[in-house]
């Protein structure tokens, strides 16, 4: 894990037990909220971004690595303070150096849509 991950909140979601490729949770807290009580858009953001980015990163070789390049989220619904929520990311393509990634932020305790993201990620590699 990232010390930044750490540092929100954001983790992996296999450190519960499961096994799910790139799904990321994150229990909103009191500093991820903004001025109006609900969750950070920037930390909507961060979240989809990390998972979509972890999804893509589990196919790809040793010394190579995503890099996001575009990403477009729609907001669709409040989140506040005590939610779980999980980043789901799906590949919906991938080539040679781009990869398409789509992910839902969403609340497992009513299946609430938080967030949908679309992004695309490069591949770089290592020197």
């Amino acid at each position: 894990m990232q010390p930044f991950h750490e540092s929100i909140g954001i983790a992996p979601i296999a450190s519960t037990g499961q096994d799910v490729s790139g799904t990321m949770e994150l229990v909103v807290d009191e500093h991820h909220l903004n001025t109006f009580g609900g969750l950070h858009g920037g930390v909507i953001a961060t979240i989809l971004d990390s998972a979509m980015g972890r999804a893509v990163r589990a196919g790809l070789d040793e010394g190579q690595f995503p890099v996001t390049v575009q990403m477009t989220i729609t907001y669709l619904a409040k989140a506040q303070r005590g939610d779980l929520l999980q980043a789901r990311p799906e590949i919906r393509r991938r080539g040679a150096t781009l990869v398409l990634v789509e992910a839902d932020l969403v609340r497992p305790a009513d299946g609430e849509e938080i967030a949908h993201a679309i992004a695309t990620f490069t591949v770089g590699t290592s020197r």
